[in-house]
């Protein structure tokens, strides 16, 4: 067949080809999202986890060596012995080691997020007496995190579902907010690659409406001398910085600059306008978004008018029903609570907040649901067996290996296979509670 392109050409298409095969060959060989393991200290550990080196920036994770473990098929990833996260988004826990602020009982609040890995780190690294609210994006959010947070077995982290903008009625209230941009992060990347379009525009200039209505709430709620966490993903750091610099240097903050060491490849990122510090943390091979951070400290307020709140002490909080108390380790450093047929506790040092917060928004949900009410009885819940808190005294069944695998599948596991007396049941896979059975009487 004849040649109809020119010889040039072709040799030029070779050599591209070859170059492109090349690095295409280089980026297989690494995975896109290098992922890590967070390693539960309050559950039992008896993994098979295939562990790699820890994380340079967190020790206390590992890079995970084998991306095709099945998870499905571990117990202890359904108890929550383990979170997987992704390596970059540890630098976060670095980040807070680094400012003290894991020593501290701190009151902080998560926006924007869109799954629990954050959550779950975040919540696991305050000091006892902290609390960590989750402000759920939507109701997909809001489940995962709520089931994440009770297997993880946390009694610190409460879930909401509010409008952001409604966190301007509880001024000066966390000492520490993460915020995560990362809707903003969509209008930035169709701004770059597909252009000065009139639909483009008008949907990122959406996207940046909320973003900002959000940092303004945030803003209102953080406390002097707090701090803000302001995370993204991103490749586009100019367009990122500028957002930064118009938005949030006129809030009264100041930047924070964080030591690091060189090996990390962590790249420094000061912005020419304002001289803020951020933080990008190492770019897969793919090129793909990668953490930005930048931490910002909160000196003064200075809407200084709004910083009295009045808290109604007349909030009726409900003691429950007294047989679950037996149930909990140390039952009177709970408050527990009865709402529409489901029994709720949540750590006492937390009745001030849920009072304040209660007189404004719907927080029924807030704490560990530990029964549910069926009709006819009280049913201890899996929130309740996965917690730290569960008394020791309750009686166990252990299971072996595809028991507990059955289970988690959720299918029905033959209670006349155990030789015990009637009664609730806590079926236990190697130390680890995975949920509930009752045996009944002959």
């Amino acid at each position: 067949m004849a040649n109809f392109l020119p010889n040039a050409l072709i040799d030029r298409m070779k050599r591209l080809a070859a170059e492109e095969m090349a690095t295409y060959v280089s980026m297989d060989s690494v995975p896109l999202v290098r992922q890590a393991v967070l390693l539960n200290a309050d559950k039992p550990q008896d993994l098979s986890l295939p562990l790699g080196a820890k994380v340079p920036w967190w020790p206390k994770a590992y890079y995970l060596k084998n991306l095709d473990y099945e998870f499905d098929k571990d117990p202890n990833y359904h108890r929550g012995s383990y979170s997987r996260q992704d390596a970059a988004d540890l630098f976060v826990a670095y980040a807070l080691n680094q400012l003290g602020l894991g020593q501290l009982p701190l009151r902080g609040l998560e926006l924007g997020g869109i799954n629990a890995r954050s959550s779950i780190l975040m919540s696991s690294l305050l000091a006892p007496n902290s609390l960590w609210l989750v402000n759920a994006s939507d109701e997909a959010h809001y489940s995962n995190v709520r089931k994440c947070i009770a297997q993880w077995g946390l009694n610190n982290t409460w879930v909401m579902q509010q409008a952001t903008a409604s966190f301007k009625y509880i001024p000066h209230s966390f000492d520490l907010i993460y915020y995560h941009a990362l809707v903003h992060l969509s209008s930035l990347h169709l701004k770059a690659s597909i252009g000065p379009d009139k639909w483009t525009e008008d949907y990122a200039r959406l996207q940046d409406n909320k973003l900002q209505e959000g940092l303004e709430s945030a803003l209102i709620t953080l406390k002097a001398d707090g701090y803000l966490f302001y995370v993204g993903k991103s490749i586009f750091d100019k367009q990122q910085s500028d957002f930064i610099d118009k938005q949030i240097m006129d809030g009264g903050l100041k930047t924070v600059r964080l030591p690091f060491d060189a090996s990390w490849e962590v790249q420094e990122y000061k912005s020419a306008f304002s001289g803020c510090y951020s933080y990008l943390l190492p770019k897969d091979s793919a090129n793909q978004p990668c953490l930005w951070l930048t931490i910002f400290h909160k000196e003064e307020d200075r809407n200084s008018e709004n910083t009295d709140y009045t808290v109604n002490d007349d909030v009726e909080v409900n003691e429950g029903q007294n047989i679950f108390k037996s149930w909990v380790h140390e039952p009177n450093e709970f408050i527990f609570r009865e709402v529409q047929s489901q029994l709720y506790m949540f750590p006492r040092y937390l009745l001030a907040e849920y009072r304040k917060l209660n007189d404004i928004f719907d927080v029924h949900k807030l704490g560990i649901c530990i029964a549910n009410w069926n009709g006819n009885d009280w049913v201890p819940t899996q929130e309740l067996a996965w917690n730290s808190c569960l008394a020791k005294k309750i009686p166990y069944i252990a299971l072996s290996y595809d028991q507990a695998l059955s289970y988690l599948k959720g299918e029905t596991i033959d209670s006349s296979l155990f030789d015990v007396s009637e009664g609730w049941y806590v079926l236990r896979y190697k130390e680890l509670n995975l949920g509930w059975i009752a045996i009944e009487g002959e």
